[in-house]
């Protein structure tokens, strides 16, 4: 499994894996079937050991798997920096007390 993971998850020359296109190209026709924009403009960032971000329809459109002694709050930084092209119309962020460095 963790191969699989692996060899999807290289990027190409363009900067973009197999994993992503098939993700975005999903997400993109789910919206759309439920009538929303293809970019999310809110959507609520969760951590367990991955990072991820999810729109209101529960649709992700940001992962990141970062070690353990990675604070939850640099790691939804380094997840929206990772994926600033997917969340390029999101105006806000729902996030819990943890991320607040305390």
């Amino acid at each position: 499994m963790y191969y699989h993971l692996r060899v999807w998850s290289e990027k190409d020359e363009t900067g973009v894996s197999i994993l992503d296109k098939v993700l975005q190209k999903l997400m993109k026709q789910i919206r759309n079937e439920n009538l929303r924009r293809d970019k999310t403009t809110f959507g609520i960032v969760d951590t367990p050991s991955v990072r991820n971000y999810v729109d209101t329809m529960g649709l992700p459109h940001a992962i990141a798997v970062t070690i353990a002694d990675v604070t939850d709050r640099d790691g939804a930084i380094q997840m929206i920096l990772l994926n600033l092209d997917n969340l390029s119309h999101v105006e806000k962020f729902l996030v819990d007390a943890v991320y607040s460095g305390r």
